[in-house]
């Protein structure tokens, strides 16, 4: 969903989604995601999460359900000290960092892009997406059907 997004329902062929089947006829596949096993400073070198527990960190993020973000943390481990949700798309030109000194920055791929110019000390979370095989099947039968329709 989204200002951008064609309206739903509508008419599709397959449903790839996160989180709840969103209903409808078409096949509907189900990807998951998790956080990867490390995180990403500003000049790309890796630090393996299990060193960020019991770090003091603040959590950030900007994406449309900040929360899953947060809960996939505690599920690799880290726990924030503070956690902060922020409009998906959020503008960090004029976001003010947390007081405490000390609270290292920890946040999405997505927001980090935009931190990073200001805050090169933030890290990066990677997000690990799978896809079911059979998303990947029956999106090439479609294809297949549609160049032989001459479509």
């Amino acid at each position: 969903a989204g200002p951008l997004r064609e309206p739903w329902p509508r008419a599709v062929d397959l449903v790839l989604h996160a989180g709840s089947p969103p209903g409808g006829g078409a096949p509907q596949f189900a990807l998951s995601r998790e956080l990867a096993a490390h995180a990403v400073n500003a000049s790309g070198q890796h630090l393996p999460l299990e060193q960020l527990q019991g770090e003091p960190l603040h959590a950030l993020a900007a994406i449309a359900r900040p929360h899953d973000f947060f809960a996939m943390l505690h599920a690799r481990g880290i726990q924030p000290e503070s956690e902060e949700a922020l409009p998906d798309h959020y503008v960090f030109s004029s976001w003010q960092r947390p007081p405490d000194k000390r609270l290292r920055l920890i946040c999405t791929e997505k927001d980090a892009v935009k931190l990073w110019p200001a805050h090169p000390d933030a890290l990066a979370v990677p997000l690990a997406v799978r896809i079911p095989p059979a998303f990947f099947d029956a999106l090439d039968a479609r294809l297949a059907s549609l160049s032989s329709s001459g479509h």
